[in-house]
């Protein structure tokens, strides 16, 4: 009975050491929505953040992984926020990886940047370097401007419950 339970213990600690390497997952990475939309994801060790097309630079977000699971707390759409959001990451091979979300229907399928991206913190630079690399690697985002300009909200919206 002792051995028993001696296997289930290294059994458990086995599968939870098992995962993604952090060094795998670090790094920047490239995606292009159906629409034209294209993200970079910027990985740090225990941090990262995202840059896109649309202008949108996200606030650097901590993450933990799990196994397969990524998981953090998404506190860029609202400041107070407590959404966790949790991904299967698989790597397809070296330069590929895809982030199915459990909290979501989403699935994104990044590829794995060469360049090295300087100035992360410097916002402007930032965005115009991505909308550069984003026609560099044929992802031009397919909304037209009467389309951005909707998505912009530059007036209050009232709720009322």
């Amino acid at each position: 009975m002792k051995n028993m339970y001696l296997v289930i213990i290294t059994l458990l600690l086995g599968c939870g050491f098992s995962g993604i390497d952090n060094a795998k997952f670090s790094g920047n990475w490239r995606t292009c929505s159906k629409d034209g939309l294209y993200i970079e994801l910027l990985i740090m060790p225990d941090t990262f953040m995202y840059s896109s097309t649309n202008g949108l630079i996200t606030k650097y977000s901590n993450y933990k992984i799990i196994g397969d699971t990524l998981i953090y707390r998404d506190s860029n759409l609202y400041k107070d926020s407590t959404n966790v959001k949790k991904a299967i990451i698989t790597f397809v091979s070296e330069s590929q990886m895809t982030m199915d979300f459990i909290t979501s229907e989403e699935q994104w399928t990044f590829y794995k940047l060469k360049e090295y991206i300087s100035d992360i913190n410097d916002i402007e630079k930032l965005k115009s370097c991505t909308r550069t690399r984003a026609i560099k690697y044929r992802c031009i985002d397919a909304m037209i401007n009467e389309e951005h300009a909707k998505d912009s909200i530059n007036e209050q919206i009232f709720f009322q419950f």
